[in-house]
């Protein structure tokens, strides 16, 4: 906590005996010694009372209601998307070490989070690929392109070569999305010798065939297993089926078995180990794919030798265009990556046709079909002839490495369920083969969590009624349903409560009257800058318009709810892009024509690779200028210790009386920590566990005895090596 003025101290004071909060009055006579005057809290903490043998209980705490990182979970796809691993898989069955694809080609997934959700969700319908849902806020790589040329006939479009990551929500007809050619490649090591014939049995086999094992049985006891092979093919299909039992017998010297039923004729062939390996494949109609050595083969004519095969099963050659179907949504994903490897597009669609159906007197149930079209020119390209085709403007763009496929619709609806998000190495991956980002601050690893209120309760408890109580979460508490429950039950106990939040996540205007009523004492709204775009570009997963909206309404409401508490108060955090614009936010400030405590500002706690682009100074002549403008406009203006030049010695530390607790418990020494993104070195360093153990125990360990005691002789613990807010003598660390 900052220091206070005695003109705010009074107002406080008067605030309080205006409000019959006397349980808080008496709570300030601990909160103001030992906290708002520096040097007499050093003195009573570090010198008097420990000469007295008095070891002072945490009259102050700081707890950590969530870390449902508000930034991270704006940004996700709705559950049974499907992925690319390479191999499909519905992004709830990634796992962290499993392989996606991304911008810049196979990634590996660090980690894969997931959140309930209720909201919109954009639907993106772009060129030749299927339909892809996302979260307004979640990015995705795209070109600008403008309409060029004269004269008409002579007109165009002109992609950029400059691509950028645009919110879903922002997206229109002037974009293109990315669309990443398939460049990876691994060895072949298995053991059947690739060929030409081989691979158009595969793609024959994919498109029509079936593979099953067996365990074969003598009087009930196991003798080995049955390997039984067929591909099916219509009764017409004569060319097709001698085509099909003479590439079994060139791929693996095994004479096929011909039969025919009532509606097909079937070619049939045996072998456990080659029954074994084709189940790679894939079982049934939509759950066929392509194995992994096909995705990340290099060689061009055995690729087209596979697809070729498939043609002929599952697809047909028109005069004009080329289509390949299948019911199977992630095998018609891999193929149209596979076929980027030839630099040949093609234009993806579903047959919406799924239900029940009557065929030759029996019910059955249809799947969807999905289509893909070879066109021109790509159409002459896969068959090896001259383009005749008259048509020589293409619906998408073709460069080295990329298609850019133009957006033609974007659509939004509602979405109830479970959203996820995949942490990457180069923080992208595909969504239906085009490139999306991900988290949006990646370097925060942990995953989402909130404390339950019966956890919130065991601690607070512990603590006998703590004097002052901060609650700051990771990304927004209201994150957290119980956040209001928690805010409640500690000001029912007379505590004085101080909270921090950005004002983004509010569900409606009851919750910022039932914020009010329940009054806790600092409300302090979190802002990182004073205009749209840079508020947005730092906080990013929020609206600024939303958070001056709300900021509004809780200064409206309180006035006509008539109500002296919470004190509005803002905490302006100073980055490079914010630095400028404080002085217009203090205008703003002044028009809200409110009571406001006051305005903290903090410039960054730590700087680390990620935070590099945010990180300013600011000197005596920033602070002053800052003061003069604000005192102008009757605001009182604080700058955080954090922001000191000189700092004090360790010795000074009154921090430590204020333990700062995680939300699976971990107990660290003080908030001042928190952002130098070393959360597990934290945890490593952790005093003991408060969901765990009783605090008292805890305090009062060993441990924390001897960190109290080196702070007392102005060493620093090794707990405390990260200290934004004190002199450290790198040598003393122990």
């Amino acid at each position: 906590m900052p220091s206070m003025s005695l003109k705010r101290k009074l107002k406080l004071f008067s605030n309080f005996v205006l409000a019959g909060r006397s349980r808080e009055i008496y709570n300030m006579f601990w909160v103001y010694p030992l906290w708002w005057n520096k040097n007499w809290a050093s003195f009573l903490l570090n010198k008097f009372l420990p000469k007295l043998g008095i070891d002072l209980f945490p009259p102050f705490l700081e707890i950590e209601p969530t870390t449902v990182c508000s930034m991270r979970c704006k940004v996700c796809v709705p559950e049974g998307t499907l992925v690319l691993a390479p191999s499909p898989k519905k992004i709830q069955e990634i796992t962290r070490g499993d392989c996606v694809y991304g911008k810049s080609g196979i990634q590996k997934v660090d980690e894969r989070l997931s959140r309930e959700y209720d909201g919109k969700v954009i639907q993106i319908n772009s060129e030749g690929i299927l339909p892809i849902l996302l979260t307004p806020n979640h990015r995705v790589l795209v070109s600008k392109r403008e309409w060029q040329g004269r004269p008409r006939k002579d007109r165009r479009y002109d992609y950029s070569d400059n691509f950028e990551f645009i919110e879903a929500e922002k997206l229109n007809n002037d974009y293109a999305l990315v669309f990443p050619k398939l460049h990876e490649f691994s060895e072949w090591k298995e053991k059947y010798p690739l060929s030409k014939e081989l691979m158009q049995f595969l793609g024959l086999y994919l498109a029509e065939g079936c593979s099953i094992t067996t365990e074969r049985k003598l009087k009930g006891r196991s003798i080995g297993k049955n390997g039984v092979i067929t591909l099916y093919f219509g009764k017409h299909e004569h060319e097709l089926i001698n085509t099909a039992t003479n590439l079994i017998n060139s791929s693996f010297g095994k004479k096929a078995n011909i039969s025919q039923n009532r509606t097909s004729v079937s070619v049939t062939f045996h072998s456990v180990e080659i029954a074994t390996w084709l189940s790679q494949f894939g079982k049934s109609a939509t759950e066929k794919k392509i194995p992994q050595f096909i995705m990340l083969l290099e060689n061009k004519e055995l690729l087209h030798s596979f697809i070729t095969g498939f043609i002929q099963g599952d697809g047909y050659t028109h005069s004009r265009y080329i289509q390949l179907t299948t019911s199977s949504r992630g095998l018609a994903l891999q193929m149209q990556k596979i076929l980027s490897r030839l630099d040949i597009f093609a234009r993806l669609y579903v047959n919406q046709r799924e239900g029940e159906s009557i065929i030759e007197g029996r019910k059955v149930h249809i799947n969807n079909l999905y289509n893909l079209r070879i066109t021109s020119p790509d159409f002459y390209r896969f068959l090896n002839k001259e383009n005749t085709s008259k048509r020589k403007i293409r619906l998408y763009e073709e460069k080295k490495n990329h298609f850019l496929l133009p957006v033609r619709k974007i659509l939004s609806s509602h979405f109830c369920g479970r959203v996820y998000n995949l942490e990457t190495e180069d923080n992208t991956f595909e969504v239906n083969n085009v490139v999306v980002h991900n988290c949006e601050h990646t370097y925060w690893r942990e995953s989402s969590k909130n404390m339950s209120f019966q956890q919130f309760k065991k601690i607070f408890d512990d603590f006998g009624k703590p004097k002052w109580l901060g609650l700051t979460g990771i990304g927004s508490s209201y994150l957290n349903p119980n956040y209001h429950k928690m805010i409640a039950y500690a000001k029912s106990k007379g505590t004085i409560i101080e909270v921090f939040d950005h004002f983004a996540h509010f569900k409606n205007e009851a919750q910022i009257r039932e914020l009010i009523n329940i009054g806790p004492d600092f409300q302090f709204v979190s802002i990182y800058g004073a205009t749209k775009k840079t508020s947005d570009y730092i906080c990013r997963g929020s609206d600024f318009n939303t958070i001056i909206q709300n900021v509004r309404t809780f200064a409206r409401l309180k006035k006509q709810m008539r109500r002296h508490f919470p004190v509005l108060n803002f905490h302006f955090i100073i980055t490079r892009q914010s630095k400028d614009e404080i002085f217009k936010f203090l205008d703003f400030v002044s028009s809200l024509n409110t009571e406001v405590g006051e305005v903290l500002i903090t410039p960054l706690l730590h700087c680390f690779k990620e935070a590099a682009p945010y990180e300013v100074k600011i000197d005596d002549s920033y602070r002053n200028k800052v003061v003069r403008y604000a005192g102008k406009k009757g605001i009182s203006i604080n700058f955080n210790w954090s922001s000191r030049i000189n700092k004090s010695s360790i010795s000074c530390c009154k921090e430590h009386i204020m333990p700062f607790i995680f939300v699976d418990g971990t107990v660290t020494p003080c908030c001042g920590q928190n952002e130098a993104n070393q959360r597990e070195w934290q945890k490593k360093m952790s005093l003991g566990n408060a969901l765990k153990q009783d605090f008292r125990k805890v305090w009062y360990s060993p441990r924390y005895n001897n960190m109290r005691k080196m702070i007392r002789a102005n060493t620093c613990p090794k707990e405390c090596a990260l200290c934004p807010a004190y002199q450290i003598n790198k040598h003393s660390i122990i």
